[in-house]
C-alpha cells in the first residue's frame, strides 16, 4: 500500500529536488501535499479519471419533489459533482423488488415538463441540480407513495488528509499521480529540472487510466421509431438498402 508521502517523494526525486532517501523538509512536504490534493480535486471533475460509479438511494416521500444531497442533506453522502444520464442510470424499486426505469434529464430538458403540479404513483423523471454545498435531486411527477429511488453518480477521488495517509488505487493510478504531480510541483521549486520523459509519461499514464475508465453507453430508442423492415436506411443518401 502506498502513502501520500511515497507519491510525493517519488515526484520530488523526478524533479531532482531531493535524492533517494532524503528527508523532505516540513515546508516542502506541506506544499507538496497541498499540490497533490489540488490535483486530485481537479481530476474529480474529469469523468474518465473517476474509476467507478457510486450508486445512491433514498426513499421517495409522498408530495415531496426535491431532496438535498450531500453531507447533512436528506440524502446524506458526499455531494455528487454530477450524475449519470445514461439509460438505466436511475430507477424506482417497490416492495417486491420490481424496477421502474426513470429518465435522467438536464436542467433545460427538465424545464420542458410543463405541468409541474401533476402527481403519479410512479414518477419517471430525475434531474440533479448540483447546487453547493448541497445538491438537489428533483423528481417528476410528484410522488404519491413511497418507493426507493436509486441513481448513479460519478465517484470522486478522495483527498489525502496527511502525508501518512494510505491509498490503494486501481492499476495505473500511482504512476499517473507521481508523474503529473511532478509537473504540478515544478513551479514551486526553482532548482527543479523537469525531464521531457516525465512529461511524456505523465500524459501517457493519465491517458491509459482514462481509456480504461471509458464506459460504453448504449443508445436506447422507442420501438415505434425503429424501422422493422429488413432494409437499412442511409441518412446520407436518404435511401433504404
Amino acid at each position: 500500500m502506498t502513502t501520500a508521502l511515497d507519491l510525493i517523494q517519488d515526484s520530488l526525486e523526478m524533479l531532482g529536488v531531493y535524492g533517494p532517501g532524503d528527508t523532505i523538509s516540513a515546508a516542502d512536504l506541506d506544499r507538496s501535499l497541498t499540490a497533490l490534493n489540488d490535483m486530485i480535486d481537479s481530476w474529480s471533475n474529469e469523468s474518465m479519471t473517476c474509476f467507478a460509479w457510486q450508486q445512491l438511494s433514498f426513499a421517495l416521500q409522498p408530495n415531496i419533489t426535491q431532496y438535498t444531497c450531500g453531507t447533512g442533506g436528506s440524502i446524506s453522502t458526499i455531494r455528487p459533482l454530477r450524475v449519470s444520464d445514461a439509460a438505466g442510470s436511475a430507477y424506482l424499486l417497490d416492495a417486491n423488488n420490481n424496477k421502474y426505469p426513470m429518465d435522467v434529464l438536464g436542467q433545460l430538458a427538465f424545464n420542458l415538463r410543463t405541468t409541474a403540479a401533476v402527481s403519479s404513483n410512479l414518477p419517471d423523471t430525475l434531474f440533479y441540480d448540483p447546487q453547493f454545498p448541497l445538491g438537489i435531486v428533483n423528481i417528476w411527477p410528484t410522488p404519491c407513495q413511497v418507493y426507493q429511488c436509486y441513481f448513479y453518480s460519478y465517484l470522486q477521488l478522495g483527498d489525502f488528509p496527511t502525508p501518512e495517509t494510505n491509498v490503494l488505487l486501481p492499476p495505473g493510478y500511482n504512476l499517473a499521480i507521481k508523474t503529473n504531480l511532478a509537473i504540478a510541483l515544478k513551479p514551486y521549486f526553482t532548482a527543479a529540472q523537469l525531464d521531457p520523459i516525465v512529461v511524456s509519461r505523465a500524459a501517457e499514464s493519465k491517458g491509459n487510466v482514462k481509456r480504461n475508465n471509458n464506459r460504453t453507453q448504449r443508445s436506447v430508442f422507442d420501438p415505434e421509431i425503429i424501422a422493422r423492415g429488413q432494409s437499412t436506411y442511409n441518412i446520407r443518401s436518404d435511401r433504404n438498402y
